[in-house]
């Protein structure tokens, strides 16, 4: 709605500039709309003179460009980076869900693993720093509460951590787990105990998941599933991490977890742990055609599906590892992107924390005009590529071009 308020832009909105063009966007959300540059020098010089929707209206010259100022206006509120208003862009708080890390001990070795589980030395999170945790969630209304590893199943006590969870949480109860471990018998309990079941698989046969996570696990997991759902367990879902091995397959594993109709989950691999011990051997290529001519049609398809989001919901979500460390993902960790730790979360001292794009404090990606296409919704991930000039420069070259041809 337009309003008399003075407008602003708000802390979403990015600025790209190309030739007589300028693509202005939101970062959260990744919608953006593209103007020639003497309009946005208009609008920009109007705001810093802290105009209204009116006031701007008025300096138009003729009742044509004061209608297509008008649809402007509205585009950039529907697309979420003005504001009408003497204060920023109000985002909400709330943390909808929580992951605790209770273990970093494992019982496999995946080529790719981003933490490095096995390898480090292990660690046990204190299950009264779990229950201390699990009350906390229960309290502010948490919507989801995710038991994270490592393997949960390696923790002789999990079962009595999902007991107190279960009695003394009403939100929805998830595990991640590499299937292997739990037993036949105690499906019946875990059916009472938890809403959803996440299983890293990380193939589609034996022989694709045999590369990444060791012999014998497909079955295992397979077993498994046909166990879960055996005792009418069927919120269900398999991922899978895009390898150089397994780009080409995704479809295979689609079809895979539609044949056991459990959900599939496919997941960007990441240069962190073992991932990154590994990175030529796992990288999946990065292959796209920049195209030499575009009809006109195909352009506006593409660009379409252009998406400018480069940074995620952070507020909605936190992980707590297992030194009791507070992050926004496990993939800021290694960022030290701590908000504090355990205590901190109890006492309502978290600190905020909103990440800007890191293309923005790179080069040459800092300069580049395209750069909010390149990067992805993923710090975390964004920052295992970009801040190491090997990885920045594979996905520039495949990159720049083909968005530069479909975006401007």
């Amino acid at each position: 709605m337009i309003t008399s308020n003075v407008l602003k832009f708000n802390t979403n909105f990015r600025l790209l500039k190309n030739n007589n063009e300028v693509i202005l966007g939101n970062v959260i959300n990744g919608l953006w709309i593209k103007c020639p540059d003497y309009v946005y020098d208009f609008l920009n010089d109007c705001i810093s003179k802290q105009y209204n929707a009116n006031e701007i209206l008025e300096k138009c010259q003729d009742h044509e460009t004061q209608e297509y100022m008008m649809n402007l206006l509205r585009k950039l509120q529907e697309i979420e980076i003005t504001d009408y208003s003497t204060e920023s862009l109000k985002s909400s708080s709330e943390i909808k869900s929580v992951s605790i890390e209770i273990t970093t001990g494992c019982n496999l070795r995946c080529t790719h693993c981003c933490v490095g589980c096995g390898d480090i030395l292990r660690e046990d999170m204190d299950i009264a720093d779990i229950k201390n945790i699990i009350n906390w969630c229960e309290i502010h209304n948490v919507s989801s509460l995710v038991f994270t590893g490592g393997e949960i199943f390696l923790r002789k006590d999990i079962w009595d951590i999902l007991s107190y969870a279960r009695s003394n949480y009403t939100g929805i109860i998830e595990i991640m787990t590499n299937g292997t471990l739990l037993k036949q018998d105690k499906v019946p309990v875990l059916k009472s105990l938890v809403d959803y079941v996440s299983i890293s698989l990380d193939g589609y046969n034996e022989h694709s998941v045999t590369l990444v996570r060791g012999p014998g696990v497909f079955e295992k997991v397979m077993t498994t599933i046909k166990n879960l759902q055996k005792e009418g367990i069927t919120n269900i879902s398999l991922s899978m991490v895009l390898t150089k091995h397994n780009i080409s397959h995704a479809n295979e594993f689609k079809e895979l977890c539609l044949s056991l109709d459990v959900k599939s989950a496919i997941r960007a691999f990441s240069p962190e742990g073992r991932g990154e011990e590994n990175y030529e051997m796992l990288s999946p290529p990065i292959k796209i055609n920049a195209m030499d001519i575009l009809t006109a049609n195909e352009k506006d398809q593409l660009q379409n599906t252009a998406n400018f989001k480069c940074v995620c919901d952070l507020d909605s979500k936190i992980l707590i590892s297992c030194d009791g460390e507070v992050y926004p993902c496990f993939l800021t960790k290694r960022g030290n992107k701590s908000l504090g730790n355990i205590t901190d979360l109890l006492e309502g001292k978290l600190e905020k924390l909103y990440l800007l794009p890191i293309v923005d404090a790179m080069q040459p990606c800092a300069s580049c005009n395209v750069r909010y296409f390149c990067a992805s919704p993923c710090p975390g991930h964004d920052r295992s590529i970009f801040s190491v000039e090997d990885y920045r420069n594979e996905v520039c070259t495949q990159m720049k071009p083909y968005y530069t041809k479909v975006v401007w």
